[in-house]
């Protein structure tokens, strides 16, 4: 469908050593207003993460950095009511990336820190699946005030899915 977008999730080995790419593109070469909301987020959540990167950093800080990105965002453009981490999660489905070397999904542990030289993807999503939030606990806990303007959110949103990953 041409108001569709296109997902691709690419890894590669080079001389035994892997890599790993993903791009979110619109199917008719142009994003929809709402499409180019949720993948500009998820850039800016992408070059927090990147921006934030260095020696001395654990994993799990990185991904609190695009969490709380992705969590203001999602609060302004109305798909939650806090930018708490159960409702940011409807949203962002994974963590912000893994580690890479002999595998793409190498070994590592997420709360030690970086050393230099450490090879790592950088991948913040946000997958928009109106059915499944609307069956959260914290959505219907909320009243039907809050729950409306999350339906419009969730109907201007609905179906759009958008991860951008590189490697770092």
């Amino acid at each position: 469908n041409k108001d569709e977008l296109l997902l691709i999730d690419i890894g590669a080995e080079y001389k035994h050593y892997a890599a790993d790419i993903t791009r979110t593109f619109p199917i008719s070469g142009k994003f929809t207003p709402a499409q180019k909301e949720i993948y500009e987020l998820v850039l800016k959540a992408q070059e927090a993460a990147i921006t934030a990167a260095k020696p001395g950093i654990k994993f799990n800080e990185l991904h609190a950095v695009s969490e709380r990105v992705l969590g203001e965002g999602l609060l302004a453009l109305g798909l939650i009511n806090k930018a708490e981490p159960e409702q940011i999660k409807s949203y962002y489905l994974h963590f912000l990336g893994h580690m890479l070397g002999l595998a793409t999904h190498d070994t590592a542990t997420y709360h030690k820190a970086f050393k230099q030289d450490m090879v790592y993807t950088v991948e913040p999503g946000i997958f928009v699946r109106e059915d499944d939030v609307k069956e959260k606990a914290w959505y219907l806990a909320l009243d039907d005030k809050a729950r409306e303007g999350i339906d419009r959110a969730l109907a201007r949103y609905a179906g759009i899915g958008v991860r951008i990953e590189d490697v770092i």
